[in-house]
C-alpha cells in the first residue's frame, strides 16, 4: 500500500504551484498544468509529479524535469541491478568451484 502522507505533500506543492497563477480556477490551473507536461499523465509515480510541480514553480520544463528525475531513479536501480547480479555471478563461480572440488573427492 502507498504512503498516505504523500497525498498532504503532493497537495500542498500543488496549492504552491495554483498561487503562481491565482487568476485561474483549478480546472484551467490543471489543464494547462497537464498540457504543459504534454505526455499522458496516467503512468508517473507521485515523486515524478513531485519534481513536475517544482519545475513549474521554478519556471522550468515540467515534462523535461520529471524525465530527468525518472532517469535518476532508473540509473540508481540499474547500478544496484548490476551490483546483484555482479553478487550472483561470483557465488555461482564459487558454486561452481566448490562442486568441481566435491566431485573431485568424490571420484577417488
Amino acid at each position: 500500500m502507498r504512503d498516505i502522507n504523500r497525498i498532504d505533500s503532493l497537495l500542498a506543492k500543488l496549492g504552491e504551484a495554483w498561487k503562481k497563477t491565482p487568476d485561474q480556477r483549478f480546472g484551467q490551473f490543471l489543464y494547462n498544468f497537464l498540457m504543459a507536461y504534454g505526455k499522458d499523465p496516467f503512468y508517473a509515480e507521485d515523486d515524478e509529479w513531485m519534481a513536475g510541480i517544482q519545475a513549474y514553480i521554478d519556471g522550468r520544463d515540467i515534462a523535461q524535469a520529471m524525465e530527468e528525475y525518472r532517469k535518476t531513479k532508473t540509473d540508481h536501480f540499474t547500478f544496484n541491478l548490476d551490483e546483484i547480479m555482479d553478487a550472483v555471478r561470483k557465488t555461482l563461480q564459487e558454486s561452481a568451484e566448490k562442486y568441481e572440488k566435491t566431485s573431485e573427492n568424490t571420484e577417488e
